[in-house]
């Protein structure tokens, strides 16, 4: 949603960007289709944990439950050089600069189970957490004079079904105590969340308009393989150091505000634009620049999508009981 403090009138000038249905079809028609899909294949996993492994759980002899953080990098991509260079104009005519964070930081933290339910040293389990992301901060300045602050937040849990191999760790055989493991997991993000808040002054005309966009990711996919080695410190009690790397696809975003309409593209230079119903600077561009009439479409590239390569440093505390 932005909502006009001045100009109001202008807001359905916005039309003539929606209105050209046949671009939007084209756009629409890439949505990938493999995330729902996949969700099935989980559900028809997570069916099976819950009725054919507890009965095999019954003869395991480990079970262990914990908690894990992890320190994430993410690998620059598309997604991040888009926030880079968000712009809020279609029209070439207009330059612009970004000045804010990068989308580099992607820490996570979750809760874990697994038992050797299927042989010695093999474990079979499942994770449940979330990414924790800092509050991203932008500030776009632009030729015509206008100014646009934002603050970008994300939400994504997970869900995991995990799969480790462990084993003791001996030094010159000597077994001091240290066991090394590596192990895969795949799962999904069921609900992800992306909200954009801010606003946008225009001068030397003072006009202000206000930003509260908040988009929802379909139901992504994460995959995830780790080694790491762990260290007995009481009974029962462990701790484990490692590395990991994932991969998540949270897909193309949809507007969830009230009054709908709101939809993050693409542009033709690779930053991410707003475009909403009530998009006043958006109506206001195409007023600046009446001699491309319905060609402003042809910048936009496709709909907003988010992926995420993470490299992660984690640290576990566990109970085996």
């Amino acid at each position: 949603m932005v909502r006009s403090i001045k100009n109001p009138a202008r807001v359905s000038r916005i039309d003539l960007i929606h209105g050209q249905k046949h671009n939007q079809s084209k756009l629409r028609g890439r949505n990938v289709r493999f995330p729902m899909r996949t969700l099935t294949l989980c559900r028809l996993i997570v069916l099976l944990i819950l009725f054919w492994a507890p009965s095999q759980w019954l003869w395991a002899e480990n079970y262990e439950v914990g908690v894990t953080y992890a320190v994430g990098s993410r690998v620059p991509n598309r997604f991040s050089k888009g926030i880079d260079r968000f712009r809020t104009t279609l029209s070439p005519y207009i330059l612009n600069a970004v000045d804010g964070d990068s989308f580099r930081r992607m820490d996570s933290a979750e809760a874990w189970f697994r038992t050797d339910a299927i042989a010695e040293n093999h474990y079979l389990g499942f994770s449940a957490g979330g990414f924790i992301i800092p509050r991203l901060h932008t500030r776009e300045y632009r030729s015509d004079g206008t100014v646009t602050d934002l603050n970008w937040d994300f939400d994504l849990p997970y869900f995991l079904i995990t799969y480790h191999y462990i084993d003791s760790l001996r030094f010159w055989r000597l077994d001091a105590g240290w066991s090394w493991e590596a192990g895969a997991a795949f799962g999904f993000i069921p609900a992800s969340v992306w909200k954009v808040k801010g606003y946008s002054a225009g001068f030397p005309q003072f006009q202000l308009a206000e930003y509260n966009i908040r988009q929802q990711g379909r139901t992504g996919n994460i995959a995830r393989v780790e080694l790491g080695v762990r260290r007995w410190l009481w009974d029962g009690l462990f701790f484990r150091f490692g590395l990991r790397g994932t991969y998540e696809y949270v897909g193309y975003w949809e507007d969830t505000s009230s009054n709908g309409g709101g939809l993050l593209y693409y542009h033709l230079n690779g930053g991410l634009v707003p475009l909403t119903t009530f998009n006043v600077l958006a109506a206001q561009n195409i007023l600046l620049d009446r001699q491309l009439g319905l060609t402003q479409a042809a910048l936009l590239r496709r709909r907003a999508d988010m992926g995420s390569t993470v490299g992660e440093v984690q640290l576990s505390i566990g109970f085996r009981f």
